[in-house]
């Protein structure tokens, strides 16, 4: 098995402090999520607080994409969050990425950056029973949105929990993660209306953010409001109607076992 691996130039995390969690990585440091498709593990190394992301195997067909066509998803997420910290939009600082991969295209991948204690993210932010706090972060990331997109950032992935959000001082600070899914290019106005539909179907979510990014763009309030509205209840509906095949399929496969 061979590797492709690259660490950042500007850390104090070594090669091998990296490859040794990477090494260990099903027993090293504390689980902060496991899912179908990845699992995040977080250790102080030295002077660094570190997440180190595992991408499961892909399928055979994006094994040998992602190796012979186009990157990894770890490699994605080192070079994404590179530009985008060039750019000055925040996200974890990326440290290093490792790609484990055969004649038969890439096995695994690795992807570690800085470790970031937020105070919450959009999911949790939708709830806060403090409504004027809540207004007042809805506003400062639609602002942040409009930044991103003002920098010919189309994040695919613009979503409940890639976002983690942290008070300092009398601001907010944004920091986008799962970054594998990214664009840089010119949006029309439309786009940047459509890139809020994965954030919530809340209509009192909705109206703020759109309040404050219309002002931001210079358009109408209701319009963008309508729009934005419209975006987001066709995403989630469309988005239950590719669930539903899944769930019923599990069902089945859990009452025949």
């Amino acid at each position: 098995m061979k590797q492709k691996f690259q660490l950042h130039t500007n850390t104090s995390l070594s090669d091998k402090e990296f490859l040794s969690f990477v090494e260990e990585f099903p027993r090293r440091g504390t689980q902060l999520y496991k899912g179908t498709r990845n699992e995040l593990r977080f250790e102080k190394i030295g002077d660094v607080c570190v997440n180190i992301k595992h991408f499961k195997t892909p399928h055979f067909i994006n094994r040998l994409a992602y190796h012979y066509i186009r990157k990894s998803k770890a490699e994605r997420s080192f070079l994404y969050a590179s530009k985008l910290i060039s750019l000055g939009i925040g996200t974890p600082k990326p440290l290093a990425f490792l790609d484990k991969y055969s004649l038969f295209g890439t096995l695994d991948s690795y992807y570690a950056s800085e470790h970031i204690e937020a105070d919450f993210s959009f999911r949790e932010l939708e709830n806060f029973t403090d409504t004027k706090l809540r207004d007042e972060v809805l506003k400062a990331f639609a602002g942040f949105t409009y930044q991103m997109h003002e920098k010919n950032i189309y994040f695919k992935d613009h979503s409940r929990g890639n976002t983690l959000m942290k008070k300092e001082g009398d601001s907010y600070q944004f920091y986008l993660v799962d970054l594998n899914r990214m664009q840089f290019k010119s949006l029309s106005v439309e786009e940047r209306i459509q890139n809020f539909e994965r954030l919530s179907t809340n209509e009192e979510v909705i109206k703020v953010m759109a309040y404050a990014y219309a002002d931001l763009i210079q358009l109408p309030r209701e319009e963008v409001f309508q729009k934005m509205k419209s975006y987001a209840i066709a995403y989630h509906d469309g988005f239950k109607n590719k669930q539903a095949p899944k769930y019923m399929w599990l069902f089945w496969r859990k009452k025949k076992s």
